[in-house]
């Protein structure tokens, strides 16, 4: 399917767009990204909220049934332990 003249000139906005919010990041040495540990017991780090509203986003685009804050606490407190068990016996076999 051929991409219409209409479709390009939006895409290469869309592009500069980016790259004119992007720039600004690159350049800056004072925003610096850095790995933070998970933990779902610490509220103050709102780790629980993002995961909270990323699951109901997904269950709106999908047609699911939302999930309340403390049944994503408690779902996301059982899944770190789980995976870390299947790995275990994965890595076994």
């Amino acid at each position: 399917m051929a991409m219409t003249s209409e479709k390009a000139d939006e895409v290469k906005e869309l592009q500069k767009a980016y790259k004119d919010l992007v720039e600004p990041l690159r350049k800056s040495q004072g925003l610096r990204l850095c790995v933070e540990e998970f933990e779902k017991d610490n509220d103050a780090n709102f780790h629980i909220d993002f995961i909270h509203a990323m699951a109901n986003v997904r269950a709106q685009n999908y047609k699911l049934e939302e999930m309340d804050w403390i049944t994503v606490k408690i779902k996301a407190g059982r899944i770190v332990p789980a995976l870390a068990t299947t790995t275990a016996a994965i890595a076994a076999l």
